[in-house]
């Protein structure tokens, strides 16, 4: 009986690990349980505006795409993704990061909507492997979007 309860309490705490390791907001609405539906059954994080996830809508950055382009990139390679990629309209970027506990590769979509004095920035991110990412796909959109809306931006 003890060996079946470490069994089932070492996969737990490796999902559980690797959640606080993505530095996801479990917390925030729509509160735990939904969010933990979505980490441990989907390997696909993306904006949209009507996502349930707040942070999860586009964002609005009020700058010029030039300029959100530039932050974008500076971050992508602070952070270290590897394949960073412009389009030739520079208005979409791509790249691939690793995952930090694991090592698997995730592949992240970055498009920039031009409008009047802002941008909109529309992400996504998504593993190649698996069906469930225990967030690390919304938390890589989170660090490069939260460093990028500090140039003056708002939700």
């Amino acid at each position: 009986m003890k060996w079946l309860l470490v069994l089932l309490a070492v996969p737990l705490m490796l999902a559980l690990g690797a959640i606080l390791l993505n530095r996801v907001p479990l917390w925030e609405s729509p509160g735990p349980l939904a969010r933990l539906r979505v980490y441990l059954g989907e390997n696909v994080a993306a904006t949209r505006p009507d996502h349930p996830f707040p942070e999860l809508r586009p964002y609005r950055i009020n700058a010029a795409p030039d300029a959100v382009r530039a932050c974008l990139l500076k971050q992508m390679r602070r952070l270290g993704w590897q394949a960073v990629t412009v389009s030739s309209d520079g208005l979409e970027l791509s790249a691939e990061v690793k995952t930090p506990l694991l090592g698997f590769v995730d592949d992240v979509s970055i498009r920039l909507q031009p409008a009047a004095e802002i941008t909109w920035v529309h992400a996504r991110s998504r593993s190649r492997v698996g069906k469930a990412d225990f967030g690390a796909n919304l938390g890589h959109l989170l660090r490069l979007l939260t460093a990028c809306r500090a140039i003056t931006s708002t939700a």
